[in-house]
């Protein structure tokens, strides 16, 4: 069966937040982003949250699978994950 980029982002990005207890991001406001349709916006509200919650490595690799479906996007934010903590930072 061949998954689609967006079920790989949306199971891949679950997966990165795992580490993350529910119940924190359920506090954060962000409990639909663990629904079937998680759109890239809400992980990102998600991985926004872990950061702020100190699972910084986790929200990184949620916001690089954000982008599963972008290649370039992908390879450059793999590649380069300081550019993402400095984006979380200035959040």
């Amino acid at each position: 069966m061949q998954r689609s980029a967006k079920w790989e982002r949306e199971f891949c990005g679950r997966d990165a937040l795992k580490g993350v207890p529910r119940q924190l991001l359920i506090n954060e406001n962000v409990v639909s982003a663990w629904g079937e349709n998680w759109t890239r916006a809400e992980m990102m509200n998600a991985a926004i949250a872990a950061y702020r919650l100190g699972y910084m490595d986790a929200a990184v690799n949620a916001a690089i699978w954000s982008q599963i479906d972008n290649d370039p996007v992908y390879q450059l934010l793999s590649d380069h994950r300081y550019l993402i903590q400095d984006w979380f930072r200035s959040r």
